[in-house]
């Protein structure tokens, strides 16, 4: 689901049970809001993180996930655009290529799920 109003665009995404999730690489840091389900997430060391609804995480720039659905799930964020459509958009928070993020970004190691 896609909103997009007064500079916010808003996008929730539902991701059904016993399904591998890779997300986007994100070129913002935004908040983002785990409202439904339960899934895995695999992190930049390794590990792997449980973590179970509702919660608030906050996205960094560079983030992308990797995700086991144990649960129907649903998330969704909140991102800065100056963009008018959702295909726009997308450009604008989304990447498939780190060496489109910011040498800042790519020279340190972070987490793909915040808190």
């Amino acid at each position: 689901e896609h909103t997009i109003k007064d500079g916010l665009y808003t996008r929730k995404v539902s991701m059904p049970k016993n399904h591998l999730v890779i997300s986007y690489i994100h070129k913002q840091n935004h908040p983002s809001f785990f409202l439904k389900g339960k899934m895995s997430v695999l992190l930049d060391d390794g590990t792997v993180k449980v973590l179970t609804a509702p919660m608030v995480v906050q996205t960094e720039v560079g983030t992308q996930r990797v995700a086991f659905m144990h649960e129907d799930c649903e998330w969704a964020c909140v991102y800065k655009v100056k963009s008018k459509t959702v295909k726009e958009a997308e450009k604008e928070i989304y990447t498939y290529d780190y060496r489109e993020l910011p040498k800042k970004v790519t020279s340190k190691k972070i987490d793909l799920c915040q808190e």
